[in-house]
């Protein structure tokens, strides 16, 4: 399963998808479903925000599903938008979470995931991800994926590729599906 899949699999009902709307993720999720919202500091998505400090402009629990695509690791202020996510999630809601994997192998080839890409301000493993998630309130089932064909990649990289596909701790993302605890 790669990324997409695996929040295609977990999306339902109502849906905020936070940070992407002008990515991929988000154009599946407007063709499979019919309730998506997009929220972003770009022009151009439904809502515009700045998601390390603008409240979410909704009301509480108005959401079956958020989508928190590749976004958690850029976000400087990730506490106050995940409670904020708490806020408007639905109780049986799920909030789904997906990062750069810090033990995946990429990172560890590239050094680390800030030397792989400067925009992240953030980095998690599936240990430090869940244990953050617990802190405000939510529990999480953690996976970890893949989100390339490998064939697409230079032939000198493909045996690293298939290594992930043995050892999974060393795939590229982590996959969080996250539900309010019930405290």
């Amino acid at each position: 399963m790669d990324r997409i899949q695996f929040i295609t699999k977990y999306c339902n009902g109502k849906i905020l998808d936070c940070g992407g709307f002008e990515g991929e993720v988000h154009e599946i999720l407007k063709k499979k479903f019919p309730d998506v919202v997009s929220i972003d500091r770009e022009k151009g998505a439904d809502y515009q925000a700045d998601l390390n400090k603008d409240k979410l402009p909704f009301p509480d629990k108005e959401f079956d599903t958020i989508v928190a695509g590749e976004i958690v690791e850029h976000l400087v202020e990730l506490s106050f938008f995940l409670r904020e996510c708490r806020r408007v999630l639905k109780d049986d809601g799920v909030l789904l979470v997906t990062t750069p994997n810090a033990d995946g192998l990429s990172s560890f080839l590239a050094g680390t995931i800030k030397r792989y890409n400067p925009n992240h301000v953030l980095m998690f493993n599936r240990g430090t991800l869940q244990k953050y998630m617990e802190q405000l309130g939510f529990k999480c089932e953690m996976s970890w994926v893949n989100s390339f064909d490998i064939h697409n990649y230079p032939l000198w990289t493909r045996p690293f590729k298939y290594l992930t596909f043995l050892y999974p701790p060393w795939r590229l993302h982590i996959c969080a599906v996250c539900r309010k605890n019930k405290k």
